[in-house]
């Protein structure tokens, strides 16, 4: 189990910019959340290719695949 600290941020407004990755990433999820899952653990837990692909049991040429179509998805939601 893992344990998060908290950090209580000290923050005025929202960036435009964080609140539209926040709603691309949500967008992916309803979509394809399969790569969404992908993303959180390469991206926010910084976990490797091969490290993802053996977390969530796929192999690491699918996790490949899922993280170009991921990347390309938000890119192009986010543009």
């Amino acid at each position: 189990m893992w344990i998060v600290p908290r950090f209580d941020l000290a923050l005025d407004d929202p960036d435009d910019e964080l609140l539209a990755v926040d709603e691309a990433l949500n967008a992916l999820v309803e979509a394809h959340p399969e790569h969404a899952e992908l993303v959180k653990l390469r991206y926010f837990a910084g976990l490797s290719g091969d490290e993802t692909a053996a977390a969530l049991g796929i192999s690491t040429s699918t996790a490949d695949r899922r993280w170009t179509f991921a990347k390309a998805w938000l890119k192009q939601s986010l543009s």
